[in-house]
């Protein structure tokens, strides 16, 4: 039996709890929201999290009308000889100062645990701390983890994206992004400046969004299953919001 299966679910049965709390005690006051989501590859800053393997998720959100959000996301893998297993599970909150009618300033924090089943292949995970603006078409976003994988391993990392196109229609998106090592023993390997880019077209039909991106990563190629796998990956993706 997979041991990170227990961990993840009283992890998720806290921040359900948690969320209920405060959804209870300001109900009227604040949006909450739920969404399902399947992908043919799970990329996360231009690596593949799932080695490959097709994942899928449910998101539970409240965002408050004075700001403050908090949240919980939950991923699993078709694993490869092992059936459904879990992924990833990341629990995040935050405050968002909206200055102006286009733009807001967004503050938080996220906790990301991972799986044995992703391509680490061991139970890892990372916390960072966010800054961020967030206008009508442009975004940015400064994130620094004193805990990348492993303590006392520091880094930072700046991202950028754009979004283009209908709201109601055809909307192409780009983003960029730089990780960069501060402090800390890197593993072998591993290079002390990586890049990471994407883009896609996405297009709502309703309340499911669906989207075909490419994602790529480097200096290096991406390595899962002992093997090289390139620096970039097609990746299909719906969503259904509730």
């Amino acid at each position: 039996m997979n041991a990170y299966a227990p961990a993840a679910a009283r992890r998720a049965a806290r921040a359900a709890i948690l969320l209920l709390g405060v959804l209870s005690g300001s109900a009227g006051q604040a949006e909450v929201g739920a969404r399902l989501s399947a992908a043919s590859d799970e990329i996360f800053r231009g690596r593949s999290i799932s080695q490959g393997r097709p994942s899928f998720g449910l998101d539970l959100s409240y965002d408050d009308a004075g700001g403050f959000y908090l949240g919980g996301q939950a991923k699993g893998v078709a694993a490869r000889g092992a059936g459904a297993q879990w992924l990833s599970l990341t629990e995040y909150g935050g405050y968002a100062w909206r200055t102006g009618r286009d733009l807001t300033i967004d503050l938080g924090i996220t906790d990301t645990h991972y799986s044995r089943y992703s391509s680490l292949g061991r139970v890892a995970g990372y916390s960072e701390v966010t800054l961020g603006l967030i206008g009508r078409h442009l975004s940015g976003r400064l994130s620094l983890s004193p805990n990348w994988f492993g303590a006392g391993l520091t880094t930072g990392y700046a991202e950028a994206g754009a979004t283009l196109g209908d709201p109601t229609g055809w909307q192409a998106s780009l983003h960029g992004g730089v990780l960069q090592w501060l402090d800390g023993e890197r593993p072998a390997g591993i290079p002390r400046t990586r890049y990471d880019w994407r883009i896609g077209l996405a297009r709502d039909f309703g309340r499911v969004r669906a989207e075909a991106a490419w994602a790529a990563g480097g200096p290096r190629p991406d390595y899962y299953d002992g093997n090289p796998r390139g620096h970039g990956a097609l990746v299909l993706s719906a969503s259904a919001r509730f």
